[in-house]
This record gives C-alpha cells, structure tokens and sequence, in this order.
C-alpha cells in the first residue's frame, strides 16, 4: 500500500471541501479538529496552506497513514497521543492500538533523556523570578474552606463512638497473648539467650515469654529485640547480644559467600587488608557504613570498587 500517495489524497481533497468550524449549538455543527499536514514535529508551519479540518476518524487515520509512511518516533508518537486522548471522543481498536504503543516503544529504546542546559536553566529561573503562586494572597471562599474543615461531612459536630473510651482490659490481655502465642511458635529457637544490660551486666532469657517480661519492664520494643536475637541488629537502646555463636544471619552469609574466602581488599589509601570469613568483611562494611552486597560484587568481579575498597591481586 502506498501510505505517502494515500495522506496526500487524503490531505488533498478535504483542504478543497472547504470546511468550517461552527460553534456546538449550531444547526449544522460537524466536530472538526485541525491537522498539520507537515507536523510540528518535522518543523511544520501554522500557516493556512499547511493546515487543513479533518473530523476526529479522519484526524487518526491521517497520522496512521503518516506514520506507516514516515516510520519516525515523532510520528508514531503523535499517533499514539491520539489513542490517549480524553477531551476529544476517540477509540483504537485493539489491533491498531498494540502496533502503535509497540512501535511508539521501539523507536523510543535506547534514547537519552536530555537534560537542560545552563543557558535554558537561566532562562527558566529569569521567567519565574519574582512571580508568587496565583492564589497566594486570595481568600478561600466558605465552601473552599468548609471542604478543608470537613463541616460539610454529616459526621462533623458528632462525638466519636469510640474517642476517649479505652479498650477493655479483658481485650487488652486476649491481644497480648495472642501475640506471645505467635512469637513462640516464631522465635522459640532463638532460646536460651544472653544480653548484656546497658549497664553491663549479663541477663539470660530462657523464653519467649521472658521477653516479654523484659520488653514491658525496661519499655523495650520486642520486635527490636527478636531482630537482636536474630543477628540482624547491633544493639537495642543498649541492649546488646552476648551469645558467642554466630547468629543464624551470620551462618547464612558464610554458607552462602564462603567460597570467596580469604580475599584481599585494598582502600583508597593504599591500606590492604585479607578477610578470612565473611564475618571480617561485614565488619568493616559496618563500620565505614558500605553496603555489603556492594563488597560482595567487588570480590566476584561485578563491580570494580564501592567506597574506594577495590579488588587486590
């Protein structure tokens, strides 16, 4: 098929019917739309010569025939603003809409997005110096702020049924229980355990229920404290691990990662260290606040440094 000879009739002949665009009331209104026969997108003008009233069916099938003719990532763009279109009735059917979001989505691989250069940003912030937000200044009418306010909800003026009555402590309890219930069968392995106190001293825990103990004496967060158990965490507003063990996040690093070993790593500095387990290089991903994974792909050769810690031969 002939897309170029088919837009140019196309073009052709509805510039010679000479229509116009009537307002909506009136007798013999037609919805028109205006189409550049030349696009802005290939630097088409606005005049009257490249300009030409097609209706809404005529307006998409001059840009499907432009763009199965010109197969750019202008046209088959404009095209597919078509298919998006709210304020003017249209549809695609199914067919013609997945060829040009298909197309539409080839022609845009691989291109850069282009940022602003310093001449438009000086342009951009000379335009918008000294202007304020067009409402600023202008008072909100009642409804404006009886919507903020939320007077015109059928609740407003209402007591809650609920505000300033406390639960139940029947209620309260059934709650607490219920969630020792499923921490026990959650973390029961991590049992017995040893903290050390912020005040030094040592403390066992020989249950979940312990914990708990513990949580509502000293306000501790038990969530927090079954993440320190685990391994996953430092400390808890003091409170620390002494288990000498590795913790079951500790073995999973080792089993997983355990090949690796021993490595070299060499900072920016010049200092060179070997770790011997994981252990030793997640030390020090701790302490110089690097992200573990990062240091992990240094040593399987993914990346060639993070942090300035690099691979030594």
């Amino acid at each position: 098929m002939n897309y170029e000879k088919h837009y140019k009739l196309l073009c052709q002949t509805r510039q010679q019917l000479n229509r116009q665009k009537l307002p909506a009331g009136h007798t013999d209104y037609v919805y028109y739309e205006w189409h550049h026969i030349v696009p802005k997108h290939e630097n088409g003008s606005d005049e009257a010569s490249n300009l030409v009233l097609l209706t809404a069916r005529e307006h998409f099938i001059a840009h499907w025939l432009f763009a199965k003719w010109k197969r750019t990532r202008g046209a088959w763009a404009a095209l597919a603003y078509m298919g998006w279109s709210t304020k003017e009735l249209r549809k695609l059917d199914s067919r013609q809409f997945g060829i040009c979001r298909a197309a539409a989505s080839l022609a845009n691989a691989g291109r850069e997005r282009r940022s602003l250069t310093e001449a438009e940003k000086a342009h951009l912030s000379a335009c918008n110096k000294g202007k304020s937000p067009p409402n600023k200044g202008k008072p909100m009418s009642q409804d404006q702020l009886a919507k903020i306010s939320g007077t015109n909800s059928c609740h407003y003026g209402k007591p809650s049924k609920k505000r300033g009555k406390p639960a139940p402590e029947s209620a309260r309890i059934a709650r607490r229980l219920t969630c020792i219930a499923d921490n026990i069968a959650k973390h029961s392995y991590l049992f017995p355990a040893k903290l050390v106190t912020p005040a030094g001293e040592m403390l066992e825990l020989d249950s979940v229920p312990s914990l708990f103990c513990l949580c509502e004496n000293a306000c501790l967060n038990h969530a927090k404290m079954f993440t320190l158990l685990r391994g996953l965490g430092n400390s808890h507003k003091g409170y620390k691990l002494a288990n000498a063990k590795l913790s079951i996040a500790s073995i999973a690093r080792q089993n997983k990662y355990g090949h690796l070993f021993p490595a070299k790593l060499q900072s920016k500095d010049g200092i060179k260290l070997l770790f011997s387990n994981t252990e030793e290089l997640y030390s020090l991903a701790s302490k110089n606040k690097l992200r573990f994974e990062r240091l992990i792909a240094v040593l399987l050769g993914g990346m060639k440094s993070t942090g300035g810690w690099r691979l030594h031969n």
